[in-house]
């Protein structure tokens, strides 16, 4: 008769977490329809959730190799013949309903409920490639389908481990307090940004018979919360992460400025983005705004990677008169050093050693809940330079943004590893001036005078723009 063999991990260290979107998310499924081209994940009552793999995935990916062989474990190799087992393990992130409850399992949802038929109808954010010459790329209009930002998700994470090996959890703690982790795909784009609106732990040891039973009675479904009624709730504020610059970049529009929504509305031809956004958790269920002024961290993106290419060339005595069309293509775009850096570039599948790489840049969408939605109708008209009147067809209306009361705030992270080439940073920073000075408009328009800001530039809370 063989004998069971007592397992050295004798504790468990539970934690329950509470996460809202800063940002819009985007947890995609790779999959398209015929509504977008990216879809976000539903569970089974066709509500938004975040896969466990997800999260995990993220963790693993911002932890050192050495603590994470230690906590998810590692594979035999060739000079290994010993491998680990995963002491980590996720549930999926379900979404907190409108009476703060977590929707877990098979639910007969009231799709036309107020709260939950938003979720039916999730919103499609629309992007564009813009080339050198400031026109779309081929192949680079695409659009994708996210999450509102202030939507809240709970999941649990469980620590298995002896007593000394538990305190390895304080690692995963931190790392979700970080202003770097963000969840879902486009972070580089404006998305995936989130704040811990609640974190609960328990350490349990398993040879303790008390423990034990709570352990073996506590429910996997993230809806029963009875486990945790005892467990003090705090939330988790953000703190600094080793290795980044941050940039707090606060602008004020000089007048109109106009983000588009790619298509027209009732009254105009042209119409500006907005934003439906959860604003408030306070009441019994979570409250909407709609028509929210946004600004979309890709269109920052954009005009700054332009921008920076045309500063670092100058910097390195770059100029286009001087170059043939093919030596030319070498210095804009992802093939720019700066922006290849900075913003990472697309793999070559034709050369098997140009490998792509993800960007060194974290923006946000900036989301103004507290601006009056005021759009200002501003009618067109082409004239015929011989006749004096209109042109055929040449009448058209757009509407745009009215300057705002008060400024807002651009936040930037940069991974300190794209300035170890000093004129990238000069490249970057003159940027970030041109923006703060108004000879960098944003959105469309330009050439029509919108999207003018004056600004301030702090750098790690230092003021450098103006001194």
């Amino acid at each position: 008769m063989k004998t069971i063999r007592k397992t050295p991990y004798t504790h468990r260290l539970l934690a329950r977490i509470v996460i809202e979107a800063s940002t819009p998310l985007s947890i995609g499924t790779g999959t398209e329809s015929i509504i977008t081209d990216s879809l976000v994940a539903l569970d089974v009552n066709g509500l938004p959730f975040i896969p466990a793999t997800a999260l995990a995935g993220v963790f693993r990916h911002l932890l050192s190799n050495e603590d994470s062989n230690k906590i998810f474990g590692y594979q035999v190799t060739d000079k290994t013949n010993d491998g680990k087992g995963s002491r980590i393990i996720f549930t999926s992130a379900q979404l907190v309903g409108k009476n703060k409850k977590v929707i877990d399992g098979i639910e007969n949802i009231d799709f036309n409920d107020p709260f939950y038929h938003h979720f039916l109808y999730l919103p499609i954010r629309q992007h564009v490639r813009i080339n050198d010459r400031g026109t779309a790329e081929k192949g680079g209009k695409y659009d994708e389908q996210i999450i509102f930002k202030g939507t809240r998700f709970c999941f649990e994470i469980e620590i298995i481990g002896t007593k000394d090996e538990i305190v390895e959890f304080n690692r995963i703690k931190e790392l979700l307090q970080t202003k770097t982790f963000r969840i879902g795909s486009g972070t580089r784009n404006g998305f995936g940004e989130i704040s811990i609106i609640q974190y609960q732990e328990k350490s349990l040891d398993l040879s303790n018979p008390t423990d034990l039973e709570a352990y073996l009675h506590k429910s996997s479904d993230l809806s029963d919360d009875s486990f945790w009624q005892q467990c003090p709730s705090t939330s988790l504020a953000q703190t600094e992460h080793s290795g980044w610059t941050f940039y707090e970049i606060e602008l004020m529009p000089k007048d109109f400025f106009l983000f588009g929504s790619g298509h027209g509305n009732d009254i105009a031809d042209i119409s500006p983005v907005t934003s439906t956004i959860i604003t408030s958790w306070d009441k019994e269920e979570a409250e909407f705004k709609e028509q929210c002024i946004l600004l979309p961290g890709t269109s920052v993106k954009g005009a700054l990677s332009h921008r920076i290419a045309f500063h670092y060339n100058i910097r390195k005595k770059i100029f286009a008169d001087k170059l043939s069309e093919k030596e030319y293509e070498k210095y804009v775009g992802d093939n720019n050093i700066a922006v290849k850096k900075l913003f990472g570039s697309r793999t070559n599948f034709s050369k098997k050693e140009d490998v792509g790489s993800r960007g060194n840049v974290l923006f946000s969408d900036i989301i103004l809940s507290d601006e009056p939605a005021a759009a200002k109708l501003l009618n067109h008209v082409a004239i015929d330079r011989f006749t004096g009147g209109n042109m055929n067809g040449a009448l058209f209306h757009e509407q745009v943004n009215r300057k705002t009361v008060s400024p807002f705030t651009l936040n930037l992270l940069v991974h300190n590893t794209a300035f170890a080439d000093s004129d990238v940073e000069y490249a970057f920073e003159t940027a970030l001036r041109d923006l703060c000075s108004g000879l960098l408009p944003l959105g469309g328009g330009n050439n029509r005078g919108h999207g003018c800001f004056n600004g301030t530039i702090k750098k790690n809370n230092q003021l450098i723009y103006p001194i």
